[in-house]
């Protein structure tokens, strides 16, 4: 989840998606989902971690 999504709105989706996908694949009804936030990271961190991931420098904010 990229910072600055609201987590709400982007479990909402994704236990609506998972929902739907079991439905479809299996024919059973989701009856519950579990989400588990496993970290939580700064901005900063965030722009650090991406910058990591792709290569490139972070960006410094002013």
């Amino acid at each position: 989840m990229a910072y600055g999504k609201r987590a709400e709105a982007i479990f909402d989706q994704l236990v609506d998606q998972i929902t739907r996908d079991v439905k479809t694949m299996t024919g059973f009804q989701i009856t519950q989902i579990k989400l588990r936030v496993k970290d939580l990271l700064t901005k900063e961190e965030w722009a650090q971690a991406e910058a990591k991931r792709s290569g490139k420098k972070p960006k410094k904010e002013s």
